[in-house]
């Protein structure tokens, strides 16, 4: 039979098949999981948050005093002629230990304390909102990543049915042409279809594979990592109420958090600025040891002193810049105007927000009509195709009629199949926008 000439193909096809022993089914949960487990980014803001949580201190503002201690050793050994009496050597043994204790403290700095505790705890808070959206960010990633492979699945399984269709009813004419009651004409038809089907087939195994390669990327694992969505597509249909969705933007939308915290940090640094117009106090605090020991010695007789002293000191001071050519009050100008331009980008995005809420809704509520519309479509399309191929074997219809209704349910599949898929995208862009996924993936 003819058909067989094709055997290469076919093997071809055999070892394609989606399903394969060693690869291992994951769920989306654990594919999350191990997302949040491997990626890069989040261990790098992890650290970078525990560094901020290690700079909020009252040491670190310059809230607390300076103690320092220290010890000196002096030795020394001379030894030389005496000058008064030149046949004599003169030998000289001298040691020393000079211990301090010292602390210093800034009494006062114009409020300096204060402001830069506040901005230590700003960036910490800023560090927080960091991860937070590290972490949005990488559970979209697998998401999509993880959906986007369930799709190329759901697609090569609807490419492998249309291709074993085309294969049984090439296998079909062939039979009917042994018998005489086919034309080569007909043959030649089905093996087109066969032949394109079987192409496309492989295309979407191609896509299949990669989206496979994107999940294990989104997940921190290497290429051939043998992980198979065994999760199909199942979109969210939730209603939300739009004004309610615009207002939970507002209030938890990290990258306008990050703004607010940008502006506020600002308005720190103008406090921080004006710190300048004020005195300076310090306060200086120590004691001093002295101990020595001198020996002498010449022609064999020995003499030593042996000598002690300390000390205690206080100093108080105060500092005041009278006059820096206005640098003070530039600096001052300055960083009100940085505080002005940060409350300008806060109320860009928050209008942008509010957009982009107001679009992802209207798109997600379109996406769902369209899912519907898919679905009842899909099922028409299957009904259609079973009816044409009982029409197809009794002579009802053409071959042409049924490759037109084949052509129509790959069509209407591959388009349910999408349809869900962007479905899932837009109720991911809509919860990510509102804050929400990083609570809804907790």
């Amino acid at each position: 039979m003819r058909f067989w000439k094709f055997a290469p193909l076919l093997a071809a096809l055999a070892l394609a098949a989606p399903a394969r022993a060693q690869e291992k089914p994951i769920s989306l949960a654990d594919a999350v999981q191990i997302g949040l487990e491997n990626n890069h980014q989040i261990q790098i803001v992890t650290r970078e948050r525990q560094v901020a949580q290690n700079n909020n201190t009252l040491a670190n503002a310059g809230a607390l005093p300076t103690l320092t201690a220290s010890v000196n050793f002096n030795n020394r050994y001379d030894d030389r002629p005496n000058q008064a009496f030149p046949d004599q050597r003169f030998r000289a043994t001298t040691n020393s230990v000079s211990p301090n204790l010292n602390l210093n403290w800034v009494l006062f700095n114009g409020f300096a304390v204060s402001a830069s505790r506040e901005s230590l705890s700003l960036q910490e808070e800023a560090a927080q909102v960091a991860y937070a959206a590290t972490i949005e960010q990488t559970l979209q990633q697998v998401i999509l990543a993880y959906h986007d492979a369930s799709l190329q699945k759901e697609r090569l399984e609807v490419t492998a049915e249309v291709m074993a269709l085309s294969r049984d009813r090439y296998q079909y004419v062939l039979s009917r042409k042994e018998l005489g009651s086919a034309v080569t004409f007909e043959v030649l038809q089905e093996q087109n279809a066969f032949l394109s089907d079987s192409s496309n087939y492989l295309l979407q195994k191609i896509n299949f594979e990669n989206s496979l390669r994107a999940l294990n990327l989104a997940m921190g694992e290497q290429p051939d990592a043998p992980y198979l969505p065994s999760e199909r597509l199942s979109p969210m249909t939730q209603a939300y109420d739009l004004q309610q969705m615009v207002a939970k933007a507002e209030a938890e939308n990290k990258n306008l958090q990050s703004l607010r915290l940008s502006r506020s940090l600002n308005e720190t640094a103008i406090d921080q600025a004006r710190t300048a117009l004020y005195p300076r106090v310090t306060l200086n605090l120590g004691t001093d040891f002295q101990g020595s020991r001198f020996a002498l010695t010449v022609e064999e007789q020995k003499r030593s002193i042996t000598t002690t002293g300390y000390d205690f000191y206080g100093n108080l001071g105060v500092a005041y810049t009278i006059f820096d050519g206005q640098n003070r009050h530039r600096q001052i100008e300055n960083a009100q105007l940085q505080h002005e331009i940060a409350q300008v980008r806060v109320e860009q995005a928050q209008l942008q927000l509010a957009s982009q809420v107001v679009s992802a809704n209207a798109i997600y509520e379109a996406r769902k009509q369209v899912e519907r519309v898919a679905e009842q479509n899909l099922e028409a399309a299957r009904l259609n195709l079973q009816i044409a191929e009982d029409k197809y074997k009794s002579g009802a219809i053409n071959s042409f009629d049924y490759r037109a209704i084949q052509m129509l349910y790959l069509q209407s599949a591959l388009a349910a199949a999408q349809a869900k898929f962007d479905l899932v995208d837009s109720h991911t862009q809509l919860v990510v926008l509102t804050g929400g996924l990083v609570s809804e993936g907790q």
